[in-house]
């Protein structure tokens, strides 16, 4: 499988905004219009989006899981790192 790369003036899509890419697939009429012009980009990579061919599923996938994350444990954590080094 050969990696494909956007052009170097693409628009750059943060988490958030694939999440909201993938989310709408299904949500509304003519989702996919939508998303393009609200993210500037041309409803050919909407489609690659939600075919996975841009961004695999494991990557969306860890994108989603994202928001389920313990800062409070994730903060102890680090802290915890940096106070056995002392």
């Amino acid at each position: 499988m050969t990696k494909r790369f956007l052009r170097s003036d693409a628009t750059p899509l943060s988490d958030d905004n694939i999440r909201d890419i993938v989310n709408a697939k299904n949500s509304m009429k003519r989702a996919s219009e939508v998303m393009a012009k609200k993210y500037k980009i041309s409803s050919r990579r909407v489609y690659q989006i939600w075919r996975n061919q841009e961004y695999p599923t494991d990557h969306i996938y860890q994108i989603q899981n994202k928001q389920n994350i313990n800062w409070d444990k994730e903060i102890d954590d680090i802290y915890n790192l940096y106070t056995k080094k002392k």
